[in-house]
């Protein structure tokens, strides 16, 4: 049965202890503390301004969507040239949030057996043609990966293959020379991340002949990491972290339309949907629409025929979803406490 899995960031919590986005900024005061530390000064001055005088509970993708309208203004016709104050201040601080949202998504060095076997149990069974649609900005699951896995049976592994194929669908830069809009070879089974990573990045330049290609490293042995530019314009790379609102996003990194449109063949074809940690929230009117691809397009009739939640409120969030994909009659609903709890299905 073909299967597509939706990791939100309540799985994160589940395994690593990371915050959701409710609760992401209440350590914020504490990591950005300091006498050198200017871009932490501005944050919690803007934070203030924006949300009150405790905005340590303001939702991160709140303020990384308040950030996103006053850097781009109405669709980007606000600003000239010259800049704009609020702007200005705005990228400054956007630069210091995603500084933040590295260090506290940052991954123990040593991997707790309880991390593997709560991933061993939920991706049991995971074969080739099956998807992972994540929204988390962490490494989790290529963490779990790398380090569980071995990462030189990508043949005899579709988990593997999935996070080496993730490289290919991003770049348009081969060993051999740069080579846009080719990839190397089909991946059947590949890991999106609609909303960006910490480890995705991309040149700054928006004329750079490379722009569109996104940087995320492979899992082959002995890969080093990024360097500090670009090595075709000069410019320097910035992390691809994108808030709910992409008002701009997909002009920005244009490669997040591909893995949007990758995601939503995914869903439409899935038999059985896993869904770990996302409770659908009514306000991500984006992923709202890309779960309706479940309803079929065309006429052609749902494919869907059964669907897991694993989330403490299940029941809440097997109703949202319910609504959502249209197949209240034909699929089959299982609702799950936590991933401890879980039972894959036989078969």
């Amino acid at each position: 049965m073909r299967t597509t899995y939706i990791i939100g960031a309540g799985a994160s919590k589940a395994v690593w202890g990371f915050p959701v986005m409710k609760g992401f900024l209440r350590d914020w005061k504490k990591e950005t503390d300091g006498p050198d530390n200017e871009d932490g000064r501005c944050l919690e001055s803007y934070l203030r301004e924006r949300f009150g005088p405790n905005p340590q509970d303001a939702n991160l993708e709140d303020v990384l969507s308040d950030l996103d309208q006053s850097i781009h203004g109405l669709g980007g016709v606000w600003y000239g040239s010259e800049g704009h104050a609020l702007r200005l201040r705005a990228l400054a601080i956007q630069r210091a949030l995603i500084e933040f949202i590295r260090g506290r998504l940052t991954l123990p060095d040593t991997l707790a057996e309880g991390s593997i076997a709560a991933y061993d149990k939920v991706f049991e069974g995971f074969k080739s043609g099956d998807t992972v649609v994540t929204f988390n900005y962490d490494i989790g699951i290529e963490t779990y990966a790398q380090r569980k896995r071995d990462p030189s049976n990508s043949e005899d592994d579709p988990f593997i293959a999935m996070l080496q194929g993730r490289s290919g669908i991003l770049g348009d830069i081969v060993t051999r020379g740069q080579q846009y809009g080719l990839m190397a070879r089909e991946y059947a089974s590949l890991l999106l991340k609609l909303h960006g990573s910490v480890d995705f990045r991309c040149c700054g330049n928006p004329a750079c002949p490379v722009r569109a290609s996104i940087y995320a490293p492979s899992f082959r042995s002995g890969e080093r990491g990024p360097d500090a530019q670009c090595k075709c314009c000069g410019a320097d790379f910035e992390t691809v972290i994108i808030p709910p609102t992409m008002a701009k996003s997909f002009e920005r990194f244009p490669k997040l339309t591909l893995l949007w449109r990758v995601a939503e063949k995914a869903i439409q074809e899935a038999e059985r949907l896993v869904v770990w940690g996302f409770s659908c929230p009514d306000s991500d009117h984006h992923v709202r629409w890309l779960l309706r691809a479940c309803r079929g397009i065309g006429g052609k009739p749902p494919t869907l025929k059964a669907a897991d939640v694993i989330d403490p409120e299940h029941e809440r969030v097997i109703d949202r979803l319910r609504c959502l994909v249209g197949a209240e009659g034909s699929a089959t609903w299982r609702g799950f406490e936590t991933h401890e709890a879980y039972c894959p299905p036989e078969g």
